[in-house]
């Protein structure tokens, strides 16, 4: 008997290799084992492939006799994936394959992220490389690192690539082509800390509770951010009764809202009745304060108990509460032009405190160019005033509607021909990679497409099967028409 969970599912080479992908450990940074898998895929198809350094893969299929004439088709997808768990999954993304159930329509991964962003936009390119139909040449591009700053599309080579035709395959819901998207840039604040023998009452604090999610296309869904959640309850706790910080630990990635954080901090003994009668204000007014967030944000202050070691000093604990609460998070701005379309937006996705150093991740998006430079030197006066540094990187950039697009109009019309409704045309505040690809061949007239799917970047992503179907369906008959 198989082991395989999506064997009884169609189309059939779409949930093998899309399953095949989830047996392989794939976040980003760590993509060599998937990258050797795609090229032993192309030997024993027997096609042309590239592999460079960066561990990006293309793989050519040459087009069909009657379609010689027709400018090559690329599809894109990237194979990393966001590595996010339940906080009592024991899961380890470094080495462990993922555990998949179906639910009706849906494939969920048991307590982590599925990896359908991008797996399932790699699985639908694999399956018609070697699908029997006649297309066009198609050009498969999948690039790595691409949810840390989108590292192989901005480095991959595409010399050799002669398509007219881009069709992005990363996005989150069937009927909608994405037309438009922000660029962004990454920015991290590094803070020097000096920490202090000290000995006291160590209390734990949690903020938890919050839904996780892409800081951009979740953005206006009020999911809430646990960092933020618990640089506010702590500044408010130390402003009742102060303490000493010894550390806070939240996010593991930069685009994605924090769900969980932690710190833990040590007060003198002889406070131990009005911090505790303290922390129960503040939690009640936390709870309050998030009452119109998704999921259950809420503040937990755990027991103390005795201890010593190292913690910040009064002084250094105000400056890294001052700093957590003073910089920007979330929406900043909307687009003057768009309905419903955030303009410029940042996500404070990592924090990292000890007492050695305060470390923390922003991802920064804007269609806009200059506003996203000004948010971005807005936190580097932030971090300087601070005594600590800035690093940037990732940046990318963004991809502007184009009135003229062919693939955009055929698209529509097989959409309508084939489902019997129109699709929705939308510009997005997140960043594919189609900005990157425009810049290194001009020429390029580009889509963006995927299936239904929800809550990426969360341990509740998932993937619909009936969706993925369909979606397949359409990229076969579209190629074919772009033939025509």
């Amino acid at each position: 008997m198989s082991d395989r969970v999506l064997a009884h599912l169609e189309p059939k080479k779409v949930f093998e290799r899309f399953e095949d992908l989830t047996r392989i450990p794939r976040v980003s940074r760590n993509t060599k084992a998937v990258s050797d898998y795609l090229v032993a895929f192309a030997k024993e198809k027997g096609l042309p492939y590239r592999q460079d350094e960066m561990n990006n893969v293309v793989i050519f299929r040459p087009a069909a006799p009657r379609f010689a004439h027709v400018k090559p088709v690329m599809l894109q997808s990237h194979v990393d994936m966001v590595g996010a768990k339940r906080t009592d999954s024991r899961h380890d993304f470094a080495k462990d394959p993922l555990t998949l159930h179906v639910e009706e329509d849906w494939i969920y991964a048991t307590g982590t992220t599925l990896g359908a962003d991008d797996g399932i936009g790699v699985a639908l390119s694999l399956a018609l490389l070697e699908e029997e139909g006649e297309f066009p040449a198609l050009e498969c591009v999948f690039t790595v690192d691409e949810e840390i700053g989108m590292l192989g599309a901005s480095a991959i080579d595409l010399s050799d690539c002669h398509a007219g035709y881009l069709i992005n395959l990363d996005s989150e819901e069937e009927g909608v082509f994405t037309v438009s998207c922000a660029g962004g840039l990454r920015s991290h604040i590094d803070l020097p800390l000096h920490g202090i023998d000290n000995n006291g009452l160590l209390y734990v604090v949690e903020a938890t509770g919050g839904m996780g999610g892409h800081s951009g296309v979740n953005l206006l869904d009020h999911r809430g951010n646990m960092i933020r959640v618990m640089a506010e309850g702590l500044q408010m706790l130390y402003d009742k009764v102060p303490f000493t910080l010894i550390s806070i630990r939240g996010g593991e990635q930069d685009n994605a809202f924090c769900s969980h954080c932690e710190a833990r901090l040590m007060i003198d003994p002889d406070t131990q009745i009005e911090f505790e009668e303290a922390a129960e204000r503040v939690s009640a007014d936390m709870r309050k304060k998030c009452k119109e967030l998704k999921g259950n944000p809420r503040l937990i202050v755990k027991t103390g108990w005795m201890a010593k070691g190292k913690s910040l000093n009064l002084a250094e604990t105000e400056k890294v509460l001052k700093l957590l609460n003073e910089v920007p998070d979330g929406l900043q701005e909307m687009s003057p032009d768009i309905p419903d379309l955030p303009l410029l937006s940042l996500n404070l996705g990592i924090c990292r405190v000890n007492t050695n150093q305060l470390a923390i991740d922003f991802a920064i998006r804007s269609s806009d160019t200059p506003k996203k430079e000004a948010l971005a030197k807005r936190l580097r006066d932030i971090a300087q005033e601070a005594g600590g540094s800035v690093e940037e990187s990732g940046v990318y950039s963004g991809w502007n509607y184009d009135p003229h697009s062919k693939i955009r109009e055929m698209a529509v019309s097989v959409f309508e021909k084939m489902f019997g409704k129109t699709p929705r045309l939308e510009a997005i505040h997140a960043g594919l990679e189609c900005g990157i690809f425009k810049e290194k061949l001009p020429e390029l007239d580009i889509l963006a497409m995927g299936v239904d799917m929800a809550d990426i970047h969360s341990s509740e992503e998932h993937v619909s099967v009936s969706s993925t179907a369909r979606t397949y369906a359409f990229l076969k008959e579209l190629l074919q028409e772009l033939g025509e």
